[in-house]
């Protein structure tokens, strides 16, 4: 752990150093100052040590703090999700702000939103909000912040997580075993706690799924373990109008959009059910409060109050995205997903719900062509494995005779 600030910013490398350049000059441009910088290099050569190097002086005059900046160059290659962890481990504040090396602070006032979230919300361990999505031509890392962070400028448009989402979670932050619309680790500020969370290294491709479900699990443990005094009664604390339903069986499915890192095709319509007009005693409370100069027009932001977790739709970080990304690319059916779904699945429990049970099926089982062994092996009965791959069937000879008619 490094030195005493309220918020670590932490930046794992894999070169790419003009796309660092523009991070951290957006960082000296929030009106936020409380916090410090760590950087984690991967890179086999030294151009990111050498913008680390230009930018050291510049950061600790921000913040006042000799300590504010840190730098590592990794020996050895650690890969994408143990550099993650790198960074985190040399983490010291109470919050703990991730920020992939090619996306970048949209707004002055982002980090202050983002802190002013949790400050405002004390129960909740995680703050999230819309991103603004940028695609990344080479010569692109090099223009302007001001430019980029235009929207409709170029190749850019805003996500945000919709109102079925956002009503879902605050049920059951389990939704987001089927969508992950809080989006990437950029767009996300949490509590550093007892111990900061790690990301889980045997994960690929949900590894920021991991980390939120992680999170609010151990948050909605903790609560409840809050709400009971010793004899087994209800604490007065305990406010049953603010409990998450535990009711796995009507979760809903999820919403169509999704991160840059989710699957598209895995993720199933909303249901009807999780609409606020449907769930209107589990819809996310919400207030108006200033979201900072955007482009010198100030806008208020909606904020989302969801429980364990509190949320914008403004775009307080945008998302660079190029042909270099630093992740690694996973095909339609890469094992590796299958993996962490499986992994999450069984972490989690999820077979003791029909309805996760019917969408692992739908999702994982059929669709990757797993044997009833393995449904078996998780928990989930003969009934659901086999109207999944009867479903599955069916979808591949309607495929067939669709595109049949089409030839002719």
């Amino acid at each position: 752990m490094r030195g005493k600030t309220k918020v670590s910013i932490c930046i794992p490398c894999y070169q790419q150093a003009m796309d660092v350049r523009r991070l951290l000059d957006s960082i000296l441009q929030q009106d936020y100052t409380d916090f410090e910088v760590i950087l984690t290099d991967d890179s086999g050569d030294d151009e990111v040590e050498r913008v680390a190097a230009d930018y050291r002086d510049r950061i600790v005059a921000k913040t006042g703090e000799e300590t504010s900046f840190f730098y590592q160059r990794n020996p050895v290659r650690l890969g994408h999700v143990r550099n993650w962890n790198a960074a985190l481990q040399k983490a010291g504040g109470e919050y703990i702000k991730i920020m992939f090396s090619d996306d970048w602070f949209t707004f002055p006032t982002s980090l202050s939103t983002f802190v002013r979230m949790l400050k405002e919300h004390p129960d909740a361990v995680l703050s999230f909000s819309g991103s603004r999505q940028s695609i990344l031509a080479g010569e692109d890392s090099q223009k302007n912040l001001k430019h980029l962070n235009r929207k409709g400028e170029g190749k850019s448009w805003d996500r945000a997580a919709d109102e079925a989402f956002l009503t879902a979670l605050r049920k059951d932050f389990r939704i987001l075993f089927q969508s992950d619309q809080i989006g990437a680790p950029s767009a996300v500020l949490y509590r550093r706690g007892d111990a900061v969370q790690l990301f889980d290294e045997e994960s690929g491709f949900a590894s920021d799924v991991f980390l939120y479900m992680e999170l609010l699990s151990k948050a909605e443990k903790e609560r409840e373990r809050g709400r009971r005094a010793p004899s087994g009664k209800t604490t007065p604390e305990a406010a049953p109008e603010t409990a998450p339903e535990a009711a796995p069986e009507t979760t809903p499915e999820a919403a169509p959009e999704t991160t840059p890192e989710a699957a598209p095709e895995t993720t199933p319509e909303a249901a009807p059910e999780t609409t606020p007009e449907a769930a209107s005693e589990t819809a996310p409370r919400t207030f108006m409060t200033k979201a900072g100069d955007r482009a010198t027009g100030a806008d208020e932001a909606q904020i989302h109050d969801l429980g364990l977790c509190v949320c914008t739709r403004e775009p307080l970080t945008t998302i660079g995205i190029h042909e270099h990304q630093y992740t690694e690319s996973f095909g339609e059916k890469d094992e590796r997903i299958y993996k962490d779904y499986r992994l999450l699945f069984q972490k989690y429990e999820l077979q003791k719900s029909r309805e996760y049970s019917r969408y692992f099926a739908d999702e994982y089982l059929a669709k990757y062509h797993k044997p009833y062994a393995e449904a078996k092996e998780l928990g989930i009965p003969f009934s659901v494995f086999v109207t999944a791959h009867l479903r599955e069937i069916l979808a591949t000879v309607q495929s067939f005779i669709k595109a049949r008619f089409m030839v002719q």
